[in-house]
């Protein structure tokens, strides 16, 4: 019996591994981003979902993400690395992210407050259209 639910959750483990390996990188992004739906995202698509992204973190109304706020911001990052729709935890970037206050914090209160977020809107975007064709399009994701 226990070899049988071993051999059981092996399968599924596979199962879902191939599942992500099978999705091409980007796709996620680009169906929650592209507003127009022509396949690529618009600075001004992506101020309008990072927009979103910030008013969705914060839970308390008040314009700007404490440091709880941020944790959840990152659980939701971590849990979607987990279902394959990022890079998975501890990869490259993730100090970056941890430290996200800190570097857009400008007035050094602790809180991220909407201008602030917005203040990395051009290094976000510019990191990544690794094209420099001033979009994110699928040519953008995959190994660097």
């Amino acid at each position: 019996m226990m070899k049988r639910v071993m051999i059981a959750l092996g399968l599924i483990a596979c199962a879902a591994q191939a599942q992500a390996q099978d999705r091409q990188p980007g796709v996620l992004f680009l169906e929650q981003w592209d507003a127009d739906g022509n396949g690529s995202v618009s600075r001004p698509e992506a101020h309008a979902r990072r927009a979103d992204m910030f008013a969705m973190f914060d839970q308390s109304g008040d314009c700007r993400l404490s440091a709880e706020e941020l944790a959840g911001a990152a659980e939701y990052r971590q849990q979607m690395a987990e279902a394959g729709f990022g890079p998975a935890g501890g990869g490259r970037g993730t100090g970056m992210r941890a430290a996200m206050p800190l570097f857009l914090d400008a007035d050094g209160d602790g809180f991220l407050s909407a201008a602030e977020f917005e203040s990395g809107e051009a290094r976000w975007f510019t990191r990544r259209d690794r094209s420099g064709d001033g979009v994110i399009a699928p040519d953008d994701f995959g190994r660097r």
